[in-house]
């Protein structure tokens, strides 16, 4: 995220499944934004525009989906999938799938590994405590549908 506005305006967009969260005036510099969507499963996509230094292709894209689990033993239990996608063919699909598996993969590993680790240490009432700011209105909107749903679906028992 070193390139790009430091400071910037954020703006939802609403989509038929869902929603857009995005910086307002910047597109393809970093990760400028984040799609939500309920298509029957819920599901986020995001962009990252690679420099050429990141082999051929245009952006990756990130899809990630998220489903509680039944584990013995672990009452709050996810699993967790991303899918890592970018648009290229031929000996440039070649070129990107040595890339990535020699040099990429490793980091975007690391920085999930690092989510993990937050994630399973964050207490039960930390949203309690939690300051907002404009950068969360996309968390604060996917929050507010998760009520409704939840709502919805005691009100259907």
């Amino acid at each position: 995220m070193s390139e790009g506005d430091i400071s910037a305006k954020f703006k939802l967009r609403t989509t038929p499944q869902g929603f857009v969260f995005e910086k307002d005036g910047q597109r393809d510099v970093n990760f400028d934004w984040t799609e939500w969507a309920d298509t029957g499963t819920h599901w986020m996509r995001l962009e990252i525009p690679y420099p050429k230094t990141g082999g051929p292709g245009g952006s990756f894209s990130i899809i990630g989906a998220f489903a509680p689990i039944i584990v013995p033993g672990q009452p709050n239990a996810t699993a967790v999938f991303f899918w890592r996608c970018r648009k290229v063919q031929g000996w440039q699909r070649d070129a990107w799938r040595f890339l990535y598996r020699n040099r990429l993969e490793a980091r975007h590993w690391q920085v999930l590994e690092q989510d993990r680790v937050m994630l399973e240490a964050m207490e039960p009432d930390a949203n309690t405590r939690e300051k907002q700011y404009e950068h969360d209105l996309g968390l604060q909107r996917l929050r507010q549908h998760m009520q409704r749903l939840a709502m919805k679906q005691l009100q259907q028992v």
